[in-house]
């Protein structure tokens, strides 16, 4: 896997070069045949937005590689790189068609419109990037960023982590009448964003529960604060990448 994001990457740079050059070549021809120089300007933002992107595509590269030991869901990593590869794609197909646009608009002299593109670049996918630093968090990370809460040491030795048990996975409460007495957790092994989104979820519920105990069972509905910090823990990891 780790020759096989390398070469990714060489290949990215090598179509960053490929890009400039024939960008270039046609930014010259403009400036021999065409008065018009809002439309070079355009050509030229086009050809710094495609390379921002590809350097943005490479950056995902370079911390999935950084990152590779930590990564134990090699068919979730699969599947993220066949994403990417796809986007790659669709992204040089439009800066391609472009800069084809463009060329056969410098003899007629016309103002140069851009084409409709109706995708995101990776630099738009924030769910890309969340899907990359999913894959090397591991338990570990989860109780640093709960570090602070000392119920995870009454929570950690009560849960258990199982696979394929979505109809199981939850915060389980021991009510003794309306007493709240003990909390159990059946949670996912973290293994892509899916199960690591779900163990924020449910673990945050539970440390909520946690302040309950030996008290009445709180009335009170937990899951928007468990949501806010899935988000909030999603936010940090973003900052991070």
């Amino acid at each position: 896997m780790q020759e096989e994001i390398k070469e990714l990457i060489k290949l990215n740079n090598q179509e960053l070069l490929s890009v400039i050059k024939n960008y270039l070549l046609v930014y010259t021809n403009s400036l021999l045949k065409e008065n018009n120089s809002n439309n070079r300007k355009i050509l030229m933002s086009k050809l710094k937005e495609y390379i921002n992107t590809i350097k943005e595509e490479n950056s995902y590269y370079k911390y999935l590689l950084n990152n590779l030991s930590k990564i134990r869901n090699t068919e979730a990593l699969d599947n993220l790189l066949y994403k990417m590869d796809y986007l790659n794609e669709i992204t040089f197909s439009y800066y391609d068609k472009l800069l084809r646009d463009y060329e056969e608009n410098i003899p007629l002299q016309r103002d140069f419109k851009c084409p409709s593109k109706d995708f995101s670049t990776i630099n738009d996918r924030e769910d890309l990037k969340e899907e990359a630093i999913s894959l090397t968090i591991s338990f570990y990370d989860l109780l640093k960023y709960f570090s602070k809460e000392d119920a995870m040491h009454y929570l950690v030795p009560r849960s258990k982590f199982i696979s394929d048990a979505n109809d199981f996975y939850g915060c389980y409460l021991i009510e003794d009448g309306n007493i709240l007495k003990d909390i159990k957790l059946c949670l996912p092994p973290i293994k892509d964003q899916k199960s690591l989104e779900k163990c924020v979820y449910l673990y945050e519920i539970a440390i909520l529960m946690y302040y309950h105990l030996h008290s009445d069972v709180p009335k009170a509905d937990f899951r928007y604060l468990a949501m806010h910090e899935v988000n909030k823990f999603k936010e940090r990891k973003l900052k991070k990448f």
